[in-house]
């Protein structure tokens, strides 16, 4: 790295820059011919589910073709050690990602649902085991060594700059860094950063963190843009994803969504959240611009990336997410759905938007149907197929042989084998607990009873698959059919689909369980 940095300051928010001034070396020295190599972009959609993601952009014409999508190596989500159901924290990084090559429309691309988020495409580099930090001269001359220098110069040489400014399609003028990692790339890292007295000491044999690569990627945009640093009112933020020894990097397009919507309590180490173009039902206006921290704006010129509308609740399952669950259960038009624990709405709705469907979602918690029924008014004029929601328990969907009551569910039973799809997002434990035991035996008969046994299927998504294997062999109504290792918001879990018992198994009789695995 020809230029040092100088006095950069940790931004006392978490992984963003905050540099009080800049070493020798004139912006623009690695912007390059971005132009020439064109423009491309860095979509991350759901880890393990990226095969759906990629039909849904090509199919959709969302890209080109097939051709100009380069998917990334995939992040290790095996090996972490004990029973799945236990497994650690992958971290939010724990993303699959595309390369697309050719980028002609950016705002097609910014309304695939499929998609978490989509970036201008910096570049990617490979980091050793040799670490990294800061070497600090005592004269206020601060240089990024190891990997993090690695990372500067990625950032502060790429090639793609000039095509990455045309498609977010303004010139910045101040801008900030975010890292996400994976919990293996965070494991044990302790920061070296400069400017911080009680770690300055202990500074020998340690690693970096998420908050250093941010650093070390604002260094390297300073470098050769020369924008200027401003944590909260940024026009444009440089993103970075980490794990396995791989960095990826781009610009964020699309605006941002936040879990908090004040500016003052902004995480600068969450993956971006950019669903909302796709969904003209997930926000609504904001003229007073309070829920924004007061300017209604996103990022970008005067709100220019997220404008003056504002999310007015964050689900737990991202959007984009829920649709490719979705798609794994092979829904369509005329198609009956059911989320049999629906929380705040959000499969049924992205049924209803993207499908002409008859959806429903249910819940047995009256404060969750309440917050299902809010979202469901709000999206009901962008809708093209119908949702209601209904308080039902998912244990007892209809009467089964130890309970015929007629009002074993809130509105009566849902008729035997009437739905097409079922999608559910099971607790994990975390935040919603429940009886796994006891409950998950009654939900599989419920399941088993109301789903159609010509060609129906139901998908859990659920923190484990071993317990759900068992109790599916030793009853009658239901198969496993497939099982995919997927990755949500940092967890290693997994889709499990269902088919019911009474359909006829594939030509020579042997029932297959298709496994995806991300290894």
């Amino acid at each position: 790295m020809k230029a040092p940095l100088f006095a950069l300051v940790l931004g006392a928010t978490g992984g963003a820059i905050e540099a009080l001034g800049f070493g020798i070396g004139a912006p623009g020295g690695g912007g390059g011919d971005g132009g020439a190599r064109g423009r491309m972009a860095l979509v991350s959609v759901t880890l393990g589910l990226e095969d759906l993601a990629s039909s849904y952009l090509v199919d959709g014409g969302y890209v080109r073709d097939a051709s100009d999508l380069r998917l990334l190596p995939r992040p290790r989500l095996r090996g972490r050690g004990g029973d799945e159901e236990d497994a650690p924290p992958l971290g939010q990084a724990a993303l699959a990602q595309f390369v697309v090559s050719r980028v002609d429309d950016v705002e097609r691309l910014l309304s695939a649902p499929v998609v978490q988020s989509v970036m201008a495409f910096l570049g990617e580099a490979t980091l050793g085991a040799g670490g990294g930090g800061w070497d600090d001269d005592g004269n206020g001359d601060v240089r990024p060594t190891g990997d993090l220098e690695v990372v500067c110069d990625a950032v502060r040489e790429s090639e793609l700059w000039d095509g990455a400014v045309e498609m977010l399609g303004y010139v910045p003028s101040t801008f900030r860094a975010s890292c996400v990692m994976s919990s293996s790339a965070a494991r044990g890292a302790r920061s070296s950063r400069p400017g911080l007295e009680a770690e300055a000491k202990e500074r020998k044999n340690m690693e970096y963190d998420g908050r250093d690569v941010a650093m070390a990627l604002g260094g390297g945009v300073m470098q050769s843009r020369g924008w200027g640093v401003d944590l909260y009112n940024y026009d444009a933020e440089v993103y970075g994803f980490l794990w396995d020894g791989r960095l990826t990097c781009g610009l964020l397009l699309g605006g941002e969504w936040r879990p908090n919507r004040r500016r003052s309590g902004y995480k600068f180490s969450v993956a971006p959240f950019c669903e909302a173009r796709a969904r003209p039902y997930r926000v609504r206006d904001s003229p007073s611009g309070e829920d924004d921290g007061g300017d209604g704006k996103g990022a970008g010129p005067e709100g220019g990336g997220g404008g003056a509308t504002t999310p007015w609740y964050m689900p737990k399952l991202r959007p984009s997410t829920a649709l490719l669950l979705l798609l794994l259960s092979g829904v369509g038009d005329g198609d009956v759905v059911l989320d049999p624990m629906g929380g705040s709405g959000t499969v049924a709705i992205e049924a209803a938007y993207h499908f002409d469907v008859d959806a429903t979602s249910s819940d047995n918690d009256r404060e969750t149907t309440s917050a299902a029924v809010q979202a469901v008014v709000e999206a009901r004029p962008h809708l093209v197929g119908r949702c209601i929601v209904r308080d039902l328990d998912a244990t007892r969907l209809a009467p089964s042989r130890d309970n015929d009551r007629e009002d074993a569910c809130d509105g009566g039973p849902i008729p035997q084998g009437s739905v097409d799809r079922i999608v559910a997002d099971t607790p994990f434990g975390q935040r919603c607990r429940w009886d796994i035991r006891r409950e998950l035996p009654l939900v599989l008969e419920s399941i088993g009873h109301v789903l159609n046994p010509s060609g129906g299927r139901a998908v859990l998504l659920m923190k484990g698959y071993r317990r759900l294997e068992g109790l599916v062999a030793g009853q009658t109504r239901l198969r496993l059919v497939e099982r995919r290792e997927v990755n949500i918001g940092g967890y290693l879990c997994y889709a499990l689909v269902l088919a019911h018992s009474e359909e006829t198994v594939h030509p020579g009789g042997k029932e297959t369980v298709h496994v995806h695995a991300c290894t």
